[in-house]
């Protein structure tokens, strides 16, 4: 039961980042193509084209945002004199 434990933590830990990136990678793609196709058209965005784009945003920064605060604990933990 612990290897098996073991092997989904991998399996997670790589997945998520990976997954991530690339909905973030194709977001973009579709937002910068929708937005050149539609100027070109002379129409409006497509909605679900900028809420994707949106939550990958969100996404990324939630991300960006908890990377700094483990920096934080893991700087402040390896300075602390304990």
């Amino acid at each position: 039961m612990d290897v098996f434990n073991s092997l989904l933590g991998n399996i997670i830990e790589y997945v998520t980042p990976t997954a991530l990136l690339a909905f973030t990678a194709v977001s973009v793609a579709l937002f910068i193509s929708e937005a050149v196709r539609a100027k070109r058209q002379g129409r409006k965005m497509k909605t679900g084209i900028k809420v994707m784009f949106i939550i990958a945003m969100v996404l990324d920064a939630i991300l960006v945002i908890l990377g700094l605060v483990v920096f934080l604990l893991i700087f402040a933990y390896a300075t602390s004199s304990l």
